[in-house]
């Protein structure tokens, strides 16, 4: 059974994600310029598999404010 997150906590964990696909981001544009074409376009897609995650946990956020069930088990399948 998964621990629900408060909203509070939902918010920590959307920043924590939002800056690691920043840095996967600025890591790529390194690797890019060194002429690392393949790692630079695998770190950049696995930065917007982040930048996908962060809607689950915005509308997550806004369901438990809003009292409305929030499917816990699924959550963490859909972010992990």
């Amino acid at each position: 059974m998964v621990k629900p997150l408060s909203p509070y906590e939902l918010e920590n964990a959307r920043q924590k994600v939002f800056q690691n696909a920043l840095d996967m981001l600025t890591e790529a544009d390194i690797l890019f310029e060194h002429k690392r074409y393949a790692r630079a376009y695998a770190l950049a897609h696995l930065a917007g598999e982040e930048f996908a995650k962060l809607a689950i946990l915005y509308r997550a956020g806004l369901d438990a404010m809003r009292g409305f069930v929030v499917e816990w088990e699924t959550l963490k399948k859909k972010i992990i």
